[in-house]
């Protein structure tokens, strides 16, 4: 899937929610039953949802808000809140339909 660009038509573009597995750190130091316990417990699950602008076999990029053009409301000036999230934590894509976008 190729990136839009500024003057793609606004229909162009559908709302996705992605489940993915986000990473984690340890920011100071760990005894070693700790980082057992912490390893044990598993990743945290991320949900987010927007437009889907780009998409490749390394990520996929959503866009939360959409400016439109003043005069010509089809015309998409610019992205606002992404998130460029790795295909290899992603568990899973769905397309939201039209009743799901209204919730």
């Amino acid at each position: 899937m190729k990136s839009f660009s500024f003057t793609e038509k606004r229909k162009k573009l559908r709302q996705y929610e992605i489940v993915w597995e986000d990473s984690a750190m340890f920011n100071r130091w760990q005894r070693s039953s700790d980082v057992k316990n912490w390893l044990e417990k598993g990743s945290c699950m991320c949900r987010s949802m927007g437009y889907l602008i780009y998409k490749d076999d390394r990520f996929i990029v959503l866009a939360m808000n959409l400016h439109l053009d003043d005069f010509r409301v089809d015309l998409i000036m610019s992205f606002g809140d992404m998130i460029k999230i790795p295909m290899k934590n992603i568990r899973k894509i769905k397309k939201l339909k039209a009743y799901e976008l209204r919730r």
